[in-house]
């Protein structure tokens, strides 16, 4: 499952209360999500994430009324192949079919190991988040970091950490950014050694104050993307140093391809290809959103070529 809600079940999630875990065990044909995807119910019936783009979340969360009452497992299936759907009152005009296991989540479960999924999430962990998917009525599920050797009947959703991106510079041009990565469900920090500038980021985003020539090398491990965008070409050098020495995933330099061989010209000539810069996918777009655009989409597509993300899969 990708990252896309994390930071919202972390602000949701509250380990004192109870909660139904609504999981997509099997689809057919059209479907806006597909196996493996999940989404948190609370005792409100208010849905963190999506199974279906809005089309049966409501519905979804009166038959989690019906497991908050009863505290029993249930599998919902939507067979919207046909017009059959008109019949209840749904008329959605989707054309695909979903199976829906709900999870009853309590103290008393544990939350089937969903804290130490958020937990381990945060952490920057990958893991997997195993469930039994039968109507048997039991709930029951774990997250492991690890899968063991003889693995039950169920179903298996890898589980991966949030992007966590370094943006170095807190100009004026750096906010836009910091809210659409915000938007990707993206941990954001922004390091500079101006105060005031800091002060002006979006609720939500970390910041560092702390000069360039300062910055400890051994502290952007934690980083998958670094962002160099400071407009001073010291500052910029100082930041690029510490992330090539880091090994980075990901580092993007803003500014013309000449100003980035400038800064990378102490640097062996095999790194000068594996730095992004100028830094963005070209959109045809300008002014400061265009661009935070332009970036955040290069970083996506960085990340989505990276590695082959494992796909949720059901054991027999």
């Amino acid at each position: 499952m990708n990252s896309e809600n994390w930071l919202q079940w972390q602000q949701r999630f509250d380990e004192d209360k109870a909660y139904v875990l609504a999981s997509i065990a099997a689809t057919e044909g059209a479907t806006y999500q597909k196996t493996g995807a999940m989404m948190l119910i609370d005792e409100q019936l208010q849905c963190v994430g999506l199974l279906s783009g809005g089309c049966l979340e409501g519905d979804i969360a009166l038959h989690a009324e019906k497991v908050f009452g009863d505290k029993r497992k249930r599998v919902i299936t939507y067979d919207l192949l046909n017009d059959a759907d008109l019949l209840w009152g749904l008329g959605l005009g989707c054309e695909g079919k979903l199976d829906i296991v709900l999870q009853y989540l309590a103290p008393s479960n544990g939350h089937l190991g969903i804290a130490q999924m958020l937990s381990a999430i945060e952490q920057g962990q990958s893991g997997y988040f195993w469930q039994n998917i039968t109507d048997d009525g039991t709930s029951n599920g774990q997250f492991v970091t690890t899968l063991p050797a003889n693995l039950a009947a169920g179903m298996v959703t890898p589980i991966y950490p949030l992007q966590h991106i370094l943006i170095c510079g807190a100009g004026p041009d750096v906010k836009p950014l910091v809210e659409m990565m915000m938007v990707m469900q993206w941990r954001v920090t922004v390091v500079d050694h101006r105060k005031a500038q800091l002060a002006s980021m979006p609720q939500g985003a970390t910041t560092i104050h702390q000069r360039p020539e300062l910055l400890e090398r051994n502290t952007l491990n934690c980083y998958s993307g670094i962002v160099v965008m400071t407009h001073n070409l010291a500052h910029d050098q100082a930041y690029l140093d510490a992330a090539i020495a880091a090994k980075t995933s990901y580092i993007g330099v803003l500014g013309p391809r000449a100003r980035k061989e400038k800064l990378l010209k102490e640097q062996p000539k095999h790194l000068h290809n594996s730095i992004y810069g100028p830094i963005g996918l070209d959109l045809g777009g300008r002014g400061p959103q265009a661009i935070a655009l332009s970036i955040v989409s290069e970083i996506q597509q960085h990340f989505a070529g990276e590695k082959k993300i494992e796909k949720p899969w059901v054991v027999a």
